[in-house]
């Protein structure tokens, strides 16, 4: 889905169909990583968030897809995906602001706050990701947003259920200086668990940060 929330369902947008506000906590912790820059404000390209070798860790793969980098109305973006299975990610701006690395520290910081009450209205989404093989609408059920320990200055999750109940997607926001960053992993195998799943988003998320990090 794509607006105001910025969730990073890659293809066709995701249509939200019914309105809830369940919430929730879980914390996943993690060594606490060097002080970040004052404020990001040079551009990078952000398919160089996350290195072949990290894409292909996740994606379990030893010849990882090609970044296929992107843009909309949130920020820029890439995607590498793979049949099957795929991870995202998109550096966020506000409507106001021309680019992400054009945001405030006080903008990034309300920008999070409104994509974490965004996102926490919606208890049911219509996904596609025409890439990885889901070229239909399916229907996946939010878990409540948790908060994350532990990654950047403020992050919080939530994943996406199918029919049968089992997580499918993990989704993670975190905010770093002046930037908003998110991040999705999905994969359609029966074999990874739910934690699985949400620890591989959590480890594409501390990539993209450590690389910020070092960039920064």
């Amino acid at each position: 889905m794509r607006g105001r929330g910025g969730l990073a369902l890659w293809g066709a947008a995701a249509v939200v169909v019914l309105l809830a506000a369940a919430t929730g906590a879980f914390f996943l912790l993690r060594e606490q990583e060097s002080t970040p820059p004052a404020a990001f404000d040079v551009p990078m390209d952000v398919c160089t968030l996350l290195a072949a070798a990290d894409v292909g860790g996740l994606l379990r793969t030893q010849s990882p897809p090609k970044a296929q980098p992107g843009s909309d109305a949130v920020g820029p973006k890439c995607g590498w995906p793979a049949q099957g299975t795929g991870v995202g990610v998109q550096v966020q701006k506000d409507s106001d602001t021309v680019d992400p690395w054009s945001m405030t520290d006080a903008s990034a910081r309300a920008l999070f706050r409104n994509q974490k009450r965004y996102w926490a209205k919606y208890d049911d989404i219509d996904w596609t990701w025409p890439e990885i093989g889901v070229k239909n609408q399916e229907r996946a059920k939010r878990t409540p947003l948790h908060d994350i320990a532990g990654l950047g200055e403020e992050a919080f999750g939530f994943e996406l259920k199918g029919p049968t109940g089992r997580v499918h997607s993990a989704h993670v926001y975190y905010r770093l200086a002046n930037l908003v960053v998110s991040v999705e992993y999905t994969t359609l195998a029966d074999r990874p668990t739910d934690e699985d799943v949400k620890r591989s988003a959590l480890r594409a998320a501390q990539a993209s940060e450590r690389t910020l990090r070092d960039a920064g």
